[in-house]
């Protein structure tokens, strides 16, 4: 599987585009980053949950952190058999979407399943994000997208820890106003800017199957 390279050089000579590109990746991942895991928003956690009994709570505060890590595999793959840019928005899309379904969760089976949706549509826009930036820009430029890219995205964990008082101060559906704003921003800026690019040749049967296995031990383990 190859990187097509024709697709990359219409990227980079796009001008200042290249720019807003990496506005429209670092806006999307960082949605993906700010959101506020499970424990944080939404339940009555006693003072047991501290314990090690209580498995259900480690299920619930992890649930949508494994499905978006275990499937970040598969969305670098459909990235690359069906176009970055079109599993990119349909990744941010559905995720903000699930966000907003989210809002209106009546109880926690019902914010688990929601959450559980953002968690994997995330996971196909996440690492499409890096590698639209991968494409986009070329030598010192390059170091300088992805030192702006990777503070963005460690700016968008560190936004996800103010669920905690925004739960505490205003009610848990108020912290999910980041994630939501953000990814719509990072919407928008893709459909405009980020040019359609695949990998060259397509995908061979054996990679797909192998990608999924991998992704079904991954979860599998971590469960």
């Amino acid at each position: 599987m190859h990187f097509d390279r024709r697709s990359a050089a219409s990227i980079e000579s796009s001008g200042h585009t290249r720019w807003w590109i990496l506005a429209a990746c670092c806006s999307v991942a960082f949605a993906q980053q700010a959101e506020p895991h499970l424990w944080m928003i939404g339940l009555d956690i006693p003072a047991s949950a501290f314990g090690t009994a209580w498995r259900e709570y480690r299920f619930l505060s992890n649930f949508g952190v494994v499905l978006f890590v275990a499937c970040q595999l598969l969305g670098g793959v459909l990235g690359d058999l069906y176009g970055r840019r079109r599993m990119l928005l349909i990744g941010a899309i559905g995720a903000t979407v699930a966000n907003v379904l989210s809002l209106a969760a009546w109880n926690v089976p019902s914010l688990i399943a929601a959450r559980g949706i953002v968690g994997m549509l995330g996971a196909l826009a996440f690492p499409l994000a890096l590698g639209i930036i991968r494409l986009a820009f070329t030598s010192n430029e390059r170091k300088v997208a992805l030192l702006i890219y990777t503070f963005c995205t460690a700016l968008g964990v560190l936004a996800g820890l103010l669920a905690i008082p925004i739960d505490d101060w205003f009610g848990w559906r108020w912290a999910l106003l980041l994630p939501i704003l953000s990814g719509i921003v990072g919407i928008g800026l893709a459909w405009r800017y980020v040019p359609e690019s695949r990998a060259h040749g397509g995908l061979r049967r054996v990679e797909a199957v192998t990608t999924a296995a991998w992704s079904l031990v991954f979860l599998g383990l971590i469960f």
